[in-house]
């Protein structure tokens, strides 16, 4: 076990702190990789229940017919059309918060559902089909560990696991 004297004890937290905030942000920043990469992966593919997000209902006839007709193929790729929303998706990441999200009005009308003329049964016109959300709910162990990783660097003074990714 190591000894410190009281300034070398103050010396050392104030090192761990110092480091602290540059582990946490490089923490919250590659969690909101990871989560922007899987709601962009899941865009086009059909869900399964995740956590508290129901199942993707099939897309209407009616919606698979307009994309085949407008040239969008294959027409049963849910929430993808031009690739625009998707690609709309970004993030910003601090030390202590990170947001992933996208401006394209569609985005929340996806993720939200939207009620309308024609509801279906479930008293939706454009029924949730949560990508943002998911996203964040399949991927939170690893987010999870990412910032206990950092902690874990800034007070042993260690290197901080790195993702694969970008």
């Amino acid at each position: 076990m190591k000894t410190f004297s009281i300034m070398d004890a103050v010396a050392e937290i104030v090192r761990a702190s110092a480091l602290m905030v540059v582990e946490q942000h490089e923490a919250m920043e590659a969690s909101a990789v990871l989560i922007e990469d899987q709601s962009k992966d899941i865009i086009g593919h059909y869900q399964t229940e995740t956590g508290p997000f129901n199942v993707w209902k099939p897309l209407a006839d009616s919606t698979r017919d307009e994309k085949q007709r407008l040239g969008y193929a294959p027409p049963d790729n849910p929430l993808l059309r031009t690739g625009d929303m998707r690609d709309s998706i970004g993030h910003d990441a601090e030390t202590t918060r990170a947001v992933v999200g996208s401006d394209d009005d569609k985005a929340i009308w996806q993720e939200l559902g939207t009620y309308g003329p024609n509801p279906g049964a479930d008293g939706y016109h454009v029924p949730p089909r949560s990508f943002l959300g998911a996203a964040a709910f399949q991927k939170q162990d690893e987010v999870a560990e990412l910032l206990g990783d950092a902690v874990v660097a800034a007070i042993c003074g260690t290197q901080r696991k790195v993702i694969s990714g970008r």
